[in-house]
């Protein structure tokens, strides 16, 4: 038993051979900084040491590593790690750096570091806080060099690019970079066929700082109708045709296109980016119409003859203008076939129509009238005021009398659909236009593509079809 003892001790005193491999060759092994031995080139090296003991490895570009030798046996398998640098430096001097929120020192440094991502930041009293991702690789030494400002530099960046306006002012297109304090800014960004991006950004004291959107894409959508006097009407907008709607995003859409005369139409749309461009034709409204007449009655609409006798008539359009005589008896009326389809005229009552400007003001039995306009009244004397002027009108049955206005001829205009009206260039109405006042006088007038000249006389009516 002593004698293994002895052997222990001097096995301890006079050290064995320990075999040491690292994953890179010609690494130094030292010992109290004394060199014991370096890697061959397959990274092996044989050391003779006590146990237990401690030695370091190290090689250039590598972090040193500790190891600690506790069996005498075997062989110690090391990983060395390769190292980066950081070197840091900046216009004003001593100025704190923090490398992923850690405090390691003033400037200028040198920070050895592990390859990877790091957040630097440095910061000196009076300046922007300097920050950026640092990405070393192994063996890389990375120089910084920090110039500070007071006041922070803002990136902005957006896909697709943009006009940049920010507090309403425009900065340029995107990407742009503007010196902007500390604190809240409103920006827009502003593409054709995009969406327009509004935003509040928020800037800190980070010297650098960047700002990345993304435009959504819009749509257009602009109808043109046939007949030219149609309405469009998509959700809670009405607009004339020809108006564009938008900006909207890219999904399905319903339009509704509507004009008096002619039939509502539902457009289905799935917008593409950008204008897209329509056009509807509509289908006149048309109405069966049913005249009761005797059979000697002569019925005239919208002043045409269209025939003697009771009739059915198939008309487009909702409005028109019917005259019927019968025995020398006349009657007359403005019929709306949205309300009314069947047509009887009662030739007991007298028919007053009452003409005259926008200017022209009608008082019969109390109730007030605005030309051009139809009344219907029993035979006999009536009062009539005139703009408050009395006027004394004997009425019979059966007879059509017209009060006018001095001064001013008028015209019937009738067109087989609803069509705008055109008096000298100016728009004056859809068909039928009926009893329009005006100067006597030549005119041009437009009945949708079709140009004529007139000449109207005081207290002439002129049909024009």
């Amino acid at each position: 038993m002593q004698k293994l003892t002895l052997i222990l001790l001097l096995a301890a005193c006079l050290g064995f051979a320990v075999y040491i491999q690292t994953n890179v060759p010609y690494v130094e092994i030292r010992q109290n900084n004394v060199l014991l031995a370096i890697t061959d080139r397959s990274g092996l090296a044989k050391v003779d040491l006590q146990a237990p003991s401690k030695v370091v490895l190290s090689k250039p570009g590598y972090f040193p590593k500790e190891l600690e030798i506790t069996d005498l046996e075997g062989t110690y398998y090391v990983q060395m790690v390769p190292a980066a640098v950081i070197f840091v430096q900046s216009d004003q001097e001593d100025a704190k750096v923090f490398l992923n929120d850690e405090l390691v020192g003033k400037t200028p440094i040198q920070i050895d570091v592990l390859p990877g991502v790091y957040t630097l930041r440095v910061e000196k009293e009076g300046f922007c806080v300097y920050q950026e991702k640092v990405a070393v690789e192994a063996f890389e030494k990375v120089q910084i060099n920090v110039k500070f400002s007071k006041i922070p530099k803002v990136r902005i960046f957006s896909n697709p690019t943009a006009e940049a306006y920010v507090n309403g002012r425009r900065v340029g297109t995107t990407p742009v970079e503007i010196e902007l304090e500390p604190g809240k800014h409103s920006l827009v960004l502003r593409r054709e066929n995009y969406f327009d991006l509004v935003q509040t950004i928020e800037v800190s004291n980070i010297q650098n700082q960047t700002f990345a959107f993304n435009l959504q894409p819009c749509a257009y959508v602009k109808i043109t109708t046939t007949p030219s006097h149609a309405f469009v009407v998509f959700e809670d907008q009405r607009k004339l045709q020809g108006s564009v709607f938008g900006p909207l995003d890219l999904n399905d859409k319903v339009f509704y296109v509507e004009a008096l005369g002619y039939q509502r139409q539902a457009v289905e749309i799935e917008p593409k980016q950008g204008l897209n461009e329509i056009h509807v034709v509509l289908q006149p409204s048309v109405y069966d119409v049913e005249f009761v007449v005797s059979q000697n009655a002569i019925v005239t609409v919208d002043g045409m003859i269209v025939g003697e006798g009771p009739r059915k008539l198939r008309l487009s359009g909702e409005i028109h203008f019917v005259e019927i005589q019968q025995a020398g008896r006349r009657w007359a009326g403005i019929v709306n076939l949205s309300q009314q389809t069947v047509i009887e005229p009662d030739f007991e009552v007298a028919t007053l129509i009452l003409l005259g400007d926008k200017s022209r003001r009608y008082v019969v039995q109390n109730v007030e009238y605005r030309p051009p306009a139809v009344v219907y009244l029993k035979p006999g004397r009536y009062v009539v005021k005139v703009n408050d002027i009395e006027r004394i009108v004997d009425l019979q049955a059966g007879t059509v009398t017209y009060l006018k206005q001095e001064g001013y001829g008028y015209l019937n205009v009738f067109h087989t659909l609803v069509v705008e009206v055109m008096l000298d260039l100016q728009l004056v109405g859809l068909t039928p236009v009926l009893f329009y006042p005006v100067k006597p006088g030549r005119y041009s007038l437009k009945v949708a593509d079709k140009s004529v000249s007139v000449f109207v006389s005081e207290g002439e009516i002129l049909v024009v079809r």
